[in-house]
């Protein structure tokens, strides 16, 4: 079971239901919103709403995700730095070890 899925998609629901809510109210309506298939019109506006909620955080999570992945390179390359920093400096002692024999 992926609770983080699970989280998401109860998220996601529960955007949805404030959405309807939002757009029901900004088209003049009272009470509670109609539900889904009875005023086309109003379902299409939700649907619209909720694409472009999850498009700016498709882009949010994207971007995010880039500058993870840079920040992974970094720490990366900086561990193959020292790897290489410690290697150089353990041949230039061996190296100097052997001149005094």
């Amino acid at each position: 079971v992926d609770s983080d899925f699970d989280n998401r998609v109860s998220l996601m629901k529960e955007q949805k239901v404030y959405l309807r809510k939002q757009v029901w109210a900004q088209l003049g309506g009272d009470g509670e919103p109609a539900p889904p298939g009875v005023v086309p019109s109003f379902d299409k506006a939700v649907e619209e709403a909720f694409g472009k909620v999850r498009h700016v955080k498709s882009a949010e999570t994207q971007a995010t995700n880039e500058k993870k992945a840079e920040a992974e390179a970094k720490t990366f390359d900086f561990d193959a730095d020292v790897a290489a920093e410690m290697a150089r400096l353990e041949n230039e002692l061996r190296a100097e070890l052997r001149s005094r024999e």
